[in-house]
């Protein structure tokens, strides 16, 4: 695990923050935008992503997902809105996919950078 000789304080993070100058949304777009998700707004939003990219960390790319909406959109939906309802996403919403990308002088050697998909990483393993 990933750890710092620098122990911030939380008043250092506050004023880093501070100063990057970051947009604030107004009150009225903020109202607007909370709240449970509508079917149709998960479709718009999902017409919206790029093909062949798997946006978490099960895999599955945006064709799977547009292709299965019509059959699951709703089950899913439904998933989104009783996590916000419950004020907690669940433990597989809350997970991230972090990707190495190799530094551009150290491709040749394997140890210095990761693939992202599980297949790969086996495939990786076996060949070692």
């Amino acid at each position: 695990m990933y750890t710092s000789v620098n122990n911030p304080q939380e008043n250092d993070v506050d004023e880093f923050i501070e100063y990057l100058n970051i947009p604030k949304l107004t009150d009225a777009d903020r109202d607007r935008m909370e709240g449970p998700l509508s079917y149709e707004e998960c479709k718009k939003a999902l017409d919206t992503f790029q093909n062949n990219k798997a946006a978490g960390e099960d895999g599955f790319t945006v064709e799977f997902y547009t292709f299965i909406f019509d059959l699951l959109g709703h089950d899913l939906v439904a998933s989104f809105n009783v996590a916000y309802d419950a004020n907690e996403l669940t433990i597989s919403q809350r997970r991230g996919v972090i990707t190495l990308i190799p530094k551009q002088h150290s491709q040749k050697f394997r140890t210095t950078w990761l693939p992202t998909w599980p297949q790969a990483c086996a495939k990786h393993a076996n060949t070692d």
